[in-house]
């Protein structure tokens, strides 16, 4: 639910952030949602070399500054380091794939923890084709699991 959403804590992406030259202030609860950004535009973003952040929290924080760096920074690249332990490598693999798809420039070694991205537009790969999430249809496996009489038929 939406209620949720603002317990959800992300001080590690706004401090990430916030390094990188963002204005954030959060509009109620401290290091919860929801926020005020105040953004410079595509490309606004200099001096700043590097972005660190915590990857023991969310691969989600990761993902994001993944998938905005390119536009974000003025570059030629900037560097983000994760500082800690990433709790979901195989979702951050799976943004560097798709972002490389779309033109993205993203070194990355193998089981690597820092991401050197270079400025770039992101370009239409045209047709997309992207696998079911079977994990969306699981709640409905579940349902059927557990109900005696299932009202639904998949």
């Amino acid at each position: 639910s939406a209620l949720r959403t603002y317990l959800r804590p992300i001080s590690d992406l706004v401090s990430a952030l916030q390094s990188a030259g963002f204005g954030i202030d959060y509009l109620q609860k401290e290091g919860c949602p929801p926020l005020r950004i105040r953004g410079k535009g595509r490309r606004s973003i200099n001096d700043v070399n590097s972005v660190d952040v915590d990857g023991s929290v969310s691969s989600q924080f990761i993902s994001a500054l993944l998938i905005a760096a390119p536009i974000l920074f003025r570059g030629p690249s900037v560097e983000i380091n994760v500082s800690s332990a990433l709790i979901s490598a195989p979702y951050v693999s799976m943004t560097v794939e798709l972002c490389r798809m779309f033109g993205a420039q993203i070194d990355a070694l193998p089981g690597s923890t820092r991401y050197n991205v270079n400025a770039v537009d992101y370009k239409s790969p045209g047709r997309l084709q992207i696998e079911p999430d079977a994990s969306s249809g699981s709640v409905f496996g579940a349902w059927y699991v557990c109900c005696p009489e299932p009202l639904l038929r998949l």
